[in-house]
């Protein structure tokens, strides 16, 4: 799996120890990984988005949609492959690596991660700085818990390790502005300025504390550039993971903040960040969102997860009553690793969205999968 904090050395591996399918030439080694996976997925009432549960596509009550009832879908669309390859050069190891599953249009291959390392030094694609993908609790539905900071863009970012127990980034990363725009608008959202997240990370071998800021700018420009408006966004990020006895874990993270809705799973496309009023002013909206995890070893090879999360966004009085205004959503599974190459589990999972003008809908969704790793 991909480094989701700071730079990271190849170390020696013994004969014994080595990964399978490794391939190692003077001082270069290349590793392959991923796995096939398999997803039956049973809707017992309408989701827009059948392979994964994203809470903001569930119909709410008086949408045609709403009547649709469930479905079945079964999709392999999760099936993943990476390349890591790592160089030992005098100045230091460098590292390249790349993953990519089947979630492209068409079921077409497509890039998760693509991103090279160098003494702290990333740059390419990758999670978002302002996130803890450590942090997040396992779930066999591809989404996992709806409220959570989760975002993958192109990056340069920089990393130190003042201690063993202390890192610390910061990085400019690509800038989107996710703006809902009156019916007269011709224009878009055109930044001017990188998105600047940071973090720093405390560490020990039973727990992990991260807290994470973001600044950003929202900016609309229209068709002809008449309209220039600006705003000033930022948000922050707190969350972490310890150890629960020998072998259970406990995760989570509480964000909060003022035009960051793209990078809340559940508002991402929304229009969450701001609102151009009719008056032409951008007005960012707060938003903040919560997710709790809770994963605990039954035996050697059976394990559980169960996860919650909510967000709300502080709807603008301009935006229409069908806006997104909360999410919540709720996973169990229970998941069997006979060999540690192989998994089957099932996991029960249920959201609810609500509009601004109050209108709710929820679903229930049941998924069984099956994975076979590479590696």
């Amino acid at each position: 799996m991909p480094a989701t904090g700071g730079s990271q050395t190849a170390e020696a591996a013994t004969e014994e120890d080595k990964p399978p399918l490794t391939i190692e030439t003077g001082k270069v080694s290349i590793q392959f990984g991923g796995f096939a996976k398999v997803d039956y997925i049973q809707d017992f009432d309408p989701v827009g988005n059948d392979s994964q549960f994203k809470v903001n596509s569930i119909p709410v009550e008086g949408d045609p949609d709403a009547e649709r009832g469930g479905s079945t879908n079964l999709s392999a669309k999760q099936t993943r492959f990476t390349v890591d390859v790592r160089g030992d050069t005098a100045a230091g190891v460098v590292r390249a690596y790349v993953e990519g599953d089947f979630f492209g249009s068409g079921n077409s291959f497509r890039m998760r991660h693509g991103y090279g390392e160098w003494n702290g030094l990333l740059g390419g694609q990758t999670w978002t700085t302002f996130q803890d993908i450590s942090a997040r609790p396992h779930t066999l539905d591809y989404e996992g818990p709806d409220s959570e900071i989760f975002v993958r863009q192109p990056m340069i970012r920089y990393t130190g390790h003042p201690s063993d127990h202390l890192q610390w980034s910061i990085a400019v990363e690509d800038p989107e502005s996710d703006l809902t725009l009156p019916e007269s608008a011709t224009g878009g959202d055109r930044s001017e300025w990188p998105d600047l997240p940071f973090n720093i990370r405390f560490k020990s071998p039973d727990q992990q504390l991260q807290i994470a800021g973001i600044v950003r700018q929202l900016r609309y420009v229209s068709g002809d550039g008449s309209v220039d408006e600006t705003a000033t966004a930022w948000g922050l990020n707190l969350s972490g993971k310890t150890r629960v006895g020998d072998k259970d874990a406990l995760m989570g993270h509480a964000a909060y903040g003022s035009g960051i809705g793209r990078y809340v799973e559940s508002f991402g496309g929304t229009g969450s960040d701001a609102v151009l009023t009719e008056g032409g002013d951008l007005e960012p909206l707060d938003v903040w969102a919560f997710t709790l995890g809770y994963e605990h070893q039954w035996s050697d090879k059976l394990r559980s997860t169960l996860a919650g999360s909510f967000s709300d966004v502080d709807n603008d009085v301009s935006q229409a009553g069908a806006a997104i205004a909360a999410a919540s959503s709720a996973h169990f599974n229970l998941v069997y690793s006979p060999v540690p190459l192989l998994s089957l589990g099932g996991e029960l999972m249920w959201g609810e969205r609500e509009n601004f003008d109050g209108a709710t809908g929820d679903a229930l969704r049941f998924q069984f999968s099956i994975q076979y790793k590479f590696r």
